[in-house]
């Protein structure tokens, strides 16, 4: 966001006091996903999760919330839709609209609304903000979406990615029209489960193992991710072995 549609202050206090908020969203979304028993109940894709819409809604909210307090006066952010200079088409959704102020509609809006979801006028959106949750790779279509309604300050803001892929990502996001790409913090718990599976991808395993083989062992890392370690760990135990070769 440009200074002019800022509210943070150049100094280092200011910029403290502007992304405090997003350090603590970090901490609350990172306690989420690092839950064993969470991950145990995503890994066995058991009844009783919470909707990945929902999470996903939840994360993009906070942002919102977070960019109204920096934004400056006279500049809304809401979630929605950018109408065309005619008025015949949508958007792609927009989970974080920031745009000057007013709408053409919007549906549920009330005092206390449950659903909040405004259409804008493309004219005057500033800046389109893609949330998304573990990010492992970059939509290179969504911006595309955009050029009819001439929005080209478009930016990825991620919940959380692995470190060593932030540099790819970020160049990634680059390439496919965002303007910047922004995450939370970084998640690695799954680093040796990836690697495992990425193995197996290999030409090598492919010929020495063959394809039936590796389909059984895909599909024993799915039924026993949650024994793979996460970032406290560093080797897989015995019992680990003996539990997967049961």
């Amino acid at each position: 966001m440009s200074a002019e549609r800022s509210s943070v202050l150049s100094g280092s206090m200011g910029k403290m006091l502007s992304i405090e908020g997003f350090h603590s969203l970090a901490r609350k979304l990172a306690e989420w996903r690092g839950d064993p028993s969470i991950a145990l109940m995503d890994s066995k894709k058991s009844k009783g999760k919470i909707l990945g819409f929902v999470k996903g809604l939840r994360l993009s909210a906070q942002i919102a919330y977070l960019i109204r307090n920096i934004s400056s006066d006279g500049f809304e952010v809401n979630w929605g839709h950018l109408i065309d200079h005619k008025g015949q088409s949508c958007s792609p959704e927009c989970d974080i609209i920031i745009h000057r102020g007013g709408q053409v509609q919007k549906w549920n809006g009330s005092e206390q609304p449950i659903m909040d979801f405004r259409f804008i006028k493309c004219e005057n959106a500033l800046g389109i903000v893609s949330c998304k949750s573990l990010t492992r790779s970059i939509d290179k279509e969504y911006c595309r979406g955009f050029q009819k309604y001439q929005m080209k300050d478009i930016f990825l803001f991620a919940e959380c990615c692995k470190s060593v892929s932030v540099d790819r990502l970020k160049e990634q996001a680059k390439d496919a029209g965002y303007k910047g790409f922004f995450y939370l913090y970084t998640f690695d718990k799954d680093g040796y489960l990836t690697f495992a599976r990425e193995s197996l991808e290999h030409a090598n395993a492919k010929k020495i193992l063959g394809e039936n083989l590796i389909s059984q062992l895909q599909t024993l890392f799915d039924k026993y991710s949650y024994f793979f370690p996460n970032g406290s760990e560093h080797c897989l135990v015995h019992g680990d072995f003996r539990c997967l070769t049961a």
